[in-house]
């Protein structure tokens, strides 16, 4: 997986890109589920409108439990 830490970076864009990291206008996204990265978010839209309840194992547990109170997605 590629972060801000282990990107190739050109010599000639290294300081712009180090004054964007120190100013936080690149950050890293974290994953809570890095193992399941794959998944594609239209794998788990179908998952979804079926009905099968396994697409809850692929969203951090916040976004399903807003997705099921919110009625989200379904068609």
């Amino acid at each position: 997986m590629v972060d801000s830490k282990n990107i190739e970076i050109e010599e000639d864009i290294r300081l712009l890109y180090d004054c964007l990291i120190q100013n936080r206008f690149i950050l890293d996204l974290k994953s809570e589920l890095p193992e399941r990265l794959f998944i594609k978010s239209r794998e788990v839209l179908k998952m979804i409108q079926n009905g099968n309840p396994e697409w809850e194992h692929y969203v951090p547990v916040t976004v399903a439990r807003t997705i099921k109170e919110k009625k989200l997605f379904l068609k």
